[in-house]
């Protein structure tokens, strides 16, 4: 934690113009670990109640509020469960699932 700009320099240094699987899988992994930060950081920041509504599709995550935060930034939302992770949501199996939500 707190190396996430050299892993992302590295990664880019060592795989210009070729694809790698795995690197792709670890620049995905970081991006998740930064917007995962960036969004903690924003939940405890105060806010003013914007007043909207709004649809959020989730898929499921343990340990987390349903409205993932965002209660407290719009006067309404709707919260719409989808089959999958963060990933899955555009790929089949799950997709035809999610497609019509």
């Amino acid at each position: 934690m707190g190396h996430e700009a050299r892993l992302a320099g590295m990664l880019d240094r060592y795989t210009k113009e070729q694809f790698n699987a795995t690197c792709f899988r670890i620049q995905l992994e970081l991006q998740e670990v930064l917007r995962a930060r960036a969004f903690f950081a924003w939940l405890a920041e105060p806010k003013q109640q914007l007043p909207l509504a709004g649809t959020l599709f989730r898929c499921k995550r343990e340990g987390m509020t349903r409205e993932l935060g965002w209660d407290s930034a719009l006067a309404g939302v709707e919260v719409i469960p989808i089959a999958g992770g963060h990933l899955d949501l555009v790929m089949e199996p799950h997709l035809s699932a999610n497609r019509p939500l």
